[in-house]
């Protein structure tokens, strides 16, 4: 299995991959371990009490992903929207976009 940083993973409990029961996460490290794990840092969805230990989970690699979330955790960590007038307004607008394709799905 060849396994990148920043690969992009659903974790499910059931192979119907129901969204109350995954959560979104990506690889930490390039490759699994020796004991053939991969390490996951979760991103959306995951509740601590919802996952115990030793349960057994079905995975799908979905993509690669590591220039998007470089450029988000970039953005998150140097980024002020104070440092450019523009951008508040940009946001709002982008946000509104959003919300108006969550209300008008195709």
């Amino acid at each position: 299995l060849f396994i990148l940083k920043n690969d992009v993973w659903v974790v499910s409990k059931t192979l119907s991959f129901d969204p109350l029961d995954a959560f979104i996460a990506c690889s930490v490290f390039y490759g699994p371990s020796s004991s053939n794990e991969v390490e996951i840092l979760p991103l959306k969805g995951y509740c601590a009490s919802k996952w115990p230990s030793d349960m057994v989970v079905h995975a799908l690699l979905v993509c690669n992903a590591s220039s998007e979330l470089t450029s988000m955790r970039n953005l998150q960590d140097f980024f002020s929207p104070n440092s450019l007038p523009v951008m508040p307004s940009l946001l709002k607008i982008l946000h509104n976009l959003s919300v108006l394709a969550e209300n008008n799905p195709s």
